[in-house]
């Protein structure tokens, strides 16, 4: 009988293992050394004790509808259940290079079933005032295999508010291996204005960082709206060059001035508020796009080659382009946000003809013909009729009339006419006689300077200073001195005719 009892007993002990699967999890929280040598000096021996820590939790996923942009949104809630009360984690450090690799294994754990579902959370609960963006890698996956939900977590009900905060769904194999990077920026994110704390997406939505710098993979309108949302955003960034990494830089001087002089003459936001960007968008098109409400930077997205040379051909599409053609058009819709009393409905606006030349034949969202009222063009066909204003002014030998021009003229450069060749002589005698002017202010002051026995010191890219740190523009004669210089009275006599015809002409 007890032998009996005995192998009864085995028999229940050997069935109950086999019944508790368990699985070691392995892996790495990848940081920038900059980043762990600050953390480091912040929290001292109590960094990888309790500033930042992995736990593992039972979670649970729960189909949901969130709002969006005034309608409901499939969404997927993970909420953490119970934290896991195996043996703690701790956290190994481990060099490579210009990173540090924090190693961890956990043993023994419970394999995510059908009965229950775990994850590894991951927070940092502090970290220097120098970083102004720091965000964990999140992976979700509810074991449905749908690509592209959007997720949001209690993470702030159950652990309490945390700077920095991320999730990784583990999976079923008896063996796992993690790797989780720690993302950290001392600069300010440009745009991008999601909230990583509790609302992500899976794959696509992830911040992609390079050097330092950060562009978000979606786009909020000032209400909260995920562009994402509306039509599918998540499948339409591309890149043409087969970077994975976007790039993005201020619009230049020169190109602000080239679309200035061109087309718009001033009426464009200030430069460092359109930004460039190497990215596509649906169809490898390029597209513009507002970073939040009004007055925020504008987007750009041209592509590699726009990225690298907006003022050249891009040859996107079948049509050839001229040099500045694309560039032109879609700083038309940098216009046209700048120049909105209601970014939502711009936003809208230019969703929906997205939407329409994706979906069937876009002649009506972007075709142009003369003769309507300006308004009644939607916001393709005013971008389309600026292009070819360009185009057409840029190629007078052929396209002899260019009823577009008017269009432009009235609605996009206020009334203010083009150039013409006797106008652009006139601009052009105006900017070399006020050279000529500062040219002899400047030899009047070395002269006076002299006199006054100081150093003049003449610097190769050709600017004047003055003593150890004082320019020549901070130079000030007696005004008897610079009055009674009859050159100087003459230009200054020619230059105001000059400016006195261009007001008379209205050629600017």
């Amino acid at each position: 009988m007890k032998n009996f009892s005995l192998r009864c007993a085995i028999l229940f002990l050997l069935v109950w293992q086999a019944g508790i699967a368990q699985a070691q999890v392995s892996g790495k929280i990848v940081l920038n050394k900059d980043f762990y040598e600050a953390l480091k000096a912040r929290h001292g021996d109590r960094l990888l004790k309790d500033a930042l820590q992995l736990e593992v939790w039972s979670v649970r996923y729960f189909d949901v509808k969130t709002g969006q942009n005034g309608q409901k949104t499939p969404a997927t809630a993970i909420f953490l259940q119970e934290k896991w009360n195996g043996a703690g984690i701790p956290l190994t450090v481990e060099a490579a290079g210009s990173q540090v690799n924090l190693k961890f294994t956990i043993n023994k754990l419970p394999l995510s079933g059908k009965g229950a579902k775990y994850a590894l959370v991951y927070h940092l609960s502090a970290y220097p005032d120098q970083y102004k963006t720091v965000r964990f890698d999140q992976k979700a996956n509810d074991g449905s295999g749908r690509a592209g939900l959007r997720y949001e977590a209690n993470f702030s009900a159950t652990l309490g508010e945390k700077q920095a905060v991320g999730l990784m769904s583990l999976g079923t194999n008896v063996t796992q291996n993690y790797t989780i990077n720690l993302f950290s920026s001392t600069q300010v994110v440009a745009f991008g204005l999601l909230d990583f704390i509790g609302d992500f997406f899976e794959d696509a939505a992830e911040l992609v960082w390079e050097g330092g710098k950060s562009i978000a993979g979606v786009f909020i309108d000032k209400k909260g709206t995920i562009f994402t949302q509306i039509f599918g955003f998540v499948q339409s960034l591309f890149l043409d060059d087969g970077v994975i990494i976007p790039r993005y830089r201020e619009m230049t001087a020169a190109e602000y001035s080239f679309v200035n002089a061109k087309i718009f003459a001033n009426t464009l936001p200030p430069r460092e508020k359109i930004i460039i960007t190497n990215l596509l968008g649906l169809g490898r098109s390029p597209f513009t796009w507002p970073t939040g409400s009004i007055g925020d930077k504008i987007l750009v997205n041209l592509g590699k080659r726009g990225y690298d040379n907006p003022l050249g051909t891009l040859n996107l599409f079948d049509d050839p382009d001229i040099p500045g053609q694309i560039l032109i058009h879609e700083i038309a819709h940098v216009w046209q946000i700048h120049h909105s009393d209601d970014i939502d409905f711009t936003l809208n606006s230019i969703i929906n003809q997205i939407e329409n030349g994706i979906e069937g034949d876009d002649s009506d969202v972007y075709h142009f013909v003369c003769g309507g009222a300006w308004n009644d063009y939607n916001l393709e066909q005013q971008a389309r009729c600026v292009e070819w204003c360009y185009v057409k002014r840029e190629n007078p030998a052929a396209y002899t009339e260019n009823c577009e021009e008017d269009y432009v003229k009235n609605y996009i450069r206020g009334g203010l006419a083009f150039r013409s060749a006797a106008c652009q002589q006139l601009v052009d005698a105006v900017r070399l006689k006020r050279k000529a002017v500062q040219d002899r202010i400047n030899a009047l002051k070395i002269a006076w300077l002299t006199e006054q026995g100081e150093t003049v010191v003449q610097n190769a890219d050709g600017t004047i200073k003055v003593g150890a740190d004082k320019g020549i523009q901070n130079v000030n004669p007696p005004s008897s001195f610079m009055n009674n210089d009859s050159q100087l009275n003459q230009l200054k006599s020619e230059l105001a005719v000059l400016e006195q015809r261009q007001r008379d002409t209205n050629c600017f």
